[in-house]
């Protein structure tokens, strides 16, 4: 893919935040991580995390999307994975959720102006 075709991929990211007995946290491209290729979820807690549970619109993750721990990988770049993703953070006092809305504009969709 051409340097120009890989500009012409947006990406949006919206964060949602939503705290239950966590300080804070995001959902953010991790250090070295390959932009809109793997999110990491970071809860600054009073207990470390004991596990993350991502989820896509409130339900199982689809095709192409595998979480590991507190990292999501999306196996394809396309727009056909758009949408909310969360990831849910436990700790043993409690639980909190961060969200994120990933929109990938595919550059075979965008129209080239001349």
């Amino acid at each position: 893919m051409s340097v120009q075709r890989r500009h012409a991929m947006m990406i949006y990211l919206y964060l949602l935040l939503n705290f239950v007995l966590c300080e804070e946290g995001r959902i953010i491209t991790p250090e070295g991580g390959t932009e809109a290729r793997e999110y990491q979820c970071v809860a600054d807690a009073n207990s470390a995390p004991t596990s993350f549970v991502w989820r896509y619109q409130g339900q199982a993750l689809p095709d192409g999307v595998r979480p590991e721990g507190d990292r999501l990988h999306f196996l394809e770049l396309n727009s056909d994975l758009n949408g909310e993703y969360s990831c849910e953070v436990t700790n043993p006092y409690g639980t909190a959720v961060y969200s994120i809305y990933r929109h990938i504009v595919d550059p075979d969709d965008t129209h080239n102006e001349l």
